[in-house]
């Protein structure tokens, strides 16, 4: 629905004042025009003088009978209709709301339904729903009104559904909150009062939400009914005082009349005679004002049981013989027998209705079974055409089987000889930088070796001659120098080690790893590899002039991180050697002032995932890698390099083992710049 335009059916807007009104009709010749004051004066007496709406209605009728104006007449028919069940003339109220609904049903009463040239009002389709919703609403609550017959109950609940849903469907919430609330009211009747709250809740959460009150006090007085019924006598009490409150502010006297009298009851059942008395012929008065009949007679007979608990028995009597009286004036048994009559009809159509909707539904449920065969025997059709030409390709791809699995066979071993050409050629790299790395400490080891026996002579010379002061100088220095010995053999031992553990097959268990001396060690055994491998050792073709500056930027707080060690000094040295190599291919490019540079840094960080993690930066300001290949550097068997010179599984197993440790690599590299690889990896 569009709220943005006009609803003259809609049940709930900001009604103008009477005098402007009254104004409009006395000048106006436009029936549409006056239709709408005429609607617009009876809403104003609804729920306060309902003689007077009834008469604004009734003029609603003759005008849109003469223009053959049905949305019209059966809008005016629902309001006559809720007017007269409320003034106990129940075969009425059936005749005006059945009237309505009948034309309200009908698609053909969307037209002439207003000026076509007025562009600012919602559609027929719309307005006519708007009518029909609140028809059945009006005559649910009839058979809610009309006493206590089961068939009352059927037709009742039918009504709010069908309310309710067509509520729904035209996106009106203030009418659902009308629903709901006539819906608890109803469950009121058969003490399902945990039906009644749920639906009252509903109602008021409707209420608070689209700010429309005009029915809040009635609201509360059902709720507060509900309440007191469960003796829970303070809730009930707070929900009739807020209901009488809720009344005053939008001058509903109907809904005032209703909490007085609730009130009335309730002080009476607390033996507080003086307070139900007053709220009984506050009751009384705004009844009266009202003309609702029924309201009259049970403010008449809570004053009567209360003029009797204080034992005035004339002023009992005489409010007891009023009740009566008034109730003879609405349950004549004429108006009784007419409107059973009625009712009868209806709920004869009703049962039609329901039989017709089952009919159509078991009609829907057999021509889907039909459906579901058809589609079965389709299916079962096509899956036998599939298999005789499966059949038939059966052969074919035996064959084409045979074929793949020989190629897959040969692919896979030329696979497994590149990734041991790759290890092969990383642990060349690794043996090249061993070579010169124990070879210091070995060299170191010899010259003392060399040095403490020339001095085991003198110290012997010394010995012969009892120059003991020259013995024991003598024996200082073989002992520094025995110290120097066994640090540089710790050296070239742990080397041999580290030689070790990265050429020994990965166990795959994690161990606490100090990345930092990993880092460092594997940058010298790479640069060192590089500087010092040449031709006929079996190893790539190596440049012997090679020369690069490295730093390295480690983060001394770094904690030991959970690693396979053999697995990240593979990492290492795979970045290092491409790192080393893209520097020296920019050497060899004689560019003015370059000067080959590395730098490994490491520190703690807040990873994107929020835990804590260790970035591992590898930064050279080689030549780079062009824009167009950067996203395949990670790709198996993919490479830069010359032919000869690289497997292309390099970078491909470093990414795989930065996943392998829930980490994550990126590149960002330039032409002109180098290149950057950032490792991340938890904590």
């Amino acid at each position: 629905m569009v709220l943005s335009q006009k609803n003259p059916f809609y049940v709930v807007r900001d009604i103008p004042d009477r005098d402007s009104l009254l104004a409009i009709i006395e000048k106006s010749n436009n029936d549409l025009v006056l239709m709408n004051a005429y609607r617009e004066l009876g809403f104003i007496y609804y729920e306060n003088k309902r003689d007077s709406a009834q008469m604004y209605f009734e003029k609603i009728i003759v005008l849109s009978k003469n223009k053959d104006r049905k949305l019209w007449e059966a809008d005016a028919s629902n309001s006559i209709g809720f007017i007269s069940y409320t003034q106990g003339n129940y075969p009425r109220a059936l005749q005006f709301l059945l009237q309505a609904k009948s034309n309200a049903e009908d698609p053909s009463s969307e037209n002439n339904t207003w000026d076509p040239a007025d562009t600012s009002y919602v559609s027929p389709h719309i307005a006519r729903l708007t009518v029909l919703c609140r028809t059945h609403n009006h005559l649910a609550s009839l058979y809610g009104y009309a006493g206590d017959f089961k068939d009352n109950v059927t037709l009742e609940l039918f009504h709010f559904r069908e309310s309710l849903r067509l509520a729904i469907l035209i996106q009106d919430k203030r009418m659902e909150s009308i629903v709901n609330m006539n819906i608890g009211r109803h469950y009121s009747h058969t003490d399902d009062l945990d039906s009644v709250l749920h639906y009252g809740n509903i109602a008021l959460a409707l209420i608070e939400e689209t700010g429309y009150t005009r029915y809040k006090g009635s609201l509360l007085s059902y709720i507060g009914n509900a309440y007191g019924r469960q003796k829970k006598y303070d809730l009930a009490r707070t929900s009739y005082l807020k209901a009488v409150k809720a009344s005053q502010e939008i001058y509903n006297l109907r809904s005032l009349a209703d909490s007085y009298l609730a009130l009335s009851n309730l002080s009476r059942l607390l033996g507080a005679i003086d307070s139900s008395l007053y709220y009984g012929k506050m009751a009384e008065l705004n009844y009266q004002i009202t003309t609702i009949p029924s309201g009259i007679a049970y403010a008449y007979a809570s004053l009567s049981a209360s003029y009797h608990i204080k034992n005035e028995i004339d002023s009992a009597f005489k409010y007891q013989a009023l009740a009566l009286k008034v109730r003879e004036n609405m349950s004549t048994e004429e108006k009784l027998k007419q409107f059973q009559n009625m009712r009868f009809d209806e709920r004869l159509r009703v049962e039609q209705l329901e039989k017709y909707k089952e009919a159509l539904q078991n009609r829907i449920i057999t021509y889907s079974l039909l459906t579901g065969i058809t589609i079965f025997m389709l299916i079962a059709f096509i899956l036998f055409k599939n298999n005789q030409n499966r059949k038939k390709a059966n052969t074919l791809l035996e064959q084409q089987k045979t074929k793949v699995e020989e190629t897959l066979f040969e692919l896979t071993a030329t696979q497994a000889q590149l990734i041991q050409s790759e290890k092969m050629a990383s642990l060349g790299e690794l043996t090249a930088g061993i070579a010169h790395e124990i070879q210091n400490p070995l060299n170191f080891v010899n010259n003392f070796a060399s040095i403490n026996a020339e001095l085991i002579d003198e110290m012997r010379v010394e010995m012969d001659k009892g120059n003991n002061d020259e013995v024991k100088a003598l024996a200082n220095d073989i002992f520094e120098n025995e110290q120097k010995i066994m640090q540089h053999g710790k050296r070239a031992e742990s080397i041999v080690k580290g030689m070790l553990q990265h050429s020994r097959k990965s166990t795959g268990a994690k161990e606490p790893t100090d990345i930092n001396a990993l880092a460092d060690e594997y940058m010298r055994l790479a640069y060192h590899a590089r500087l010092n491998a040449g031709g006929g050792q079996g190893l790539r073709a190596k440049d012997k002039s090679f020369n690069s500056e490295f730093k390295m930027d480690l983060d001394p707080i770094l904690p030991l991180i959970n690693v396979i060690p053999q697995d990240i000094g593979r990492l290492f040295l795979n970045l290092f050697n491409n790192a080393f190599w893209a520097v020296n291919e920019k050497k060899k490019l004689n560019i003015e002032g370059y000067e080959p540079l590395i730098i490994v840094s490491t520190k703690v960080m807040t990873l994107p995932s929020g835990l804590q993690g260790v970035e591992i930066k590898v930064v050279d300001n080689g030549s780079g890698i062009p824009a167009h290949i950067i996203d395949k550097i990670f790709q198996p068997f993919f490479t830069t390099k010359p032919t000869g010179q690289g497997t292309g599984l390099g970078l491909s197993l470093a990414y795989d083992i930065v996943k392998a440790h829930s980490g994550s690599i990126a590149v960002d590299s330039s032409e002109l710049n180098g290149t950057t690889f950032t490792i991340l990896i938890p904590i």
